[in-house]
């Protein structure tokens, strides 16, 4: 059977997470950064567009 993508390809849900290096006893307080780490992560992506597409017009 062949796998949809690579056995040593990462989760792509994962994307943008970082590494989970904080002890499972710290997880409790990780729940509400997590959307404080997505909004972060589209916040630079949204700028970082909009800064290479305002380059491209000028």
């Amino acid at each position: 059977m062949n796998p949809i993508r690579a056995v040593i390809a990462f989760d792509p849900r994962q994307f943008g997470r970082g590494r989970p290096f904080l002890p499972a006893l710290a997880e409790r307080g990780r729940q509400s950064s997590a959307i404080l780490d997505d909004l972060k992560l589209f916040a630079s992506t949204f700028c970082g567009g909009f800064l290479f597409v305002a380059l491209y017009f000028a």
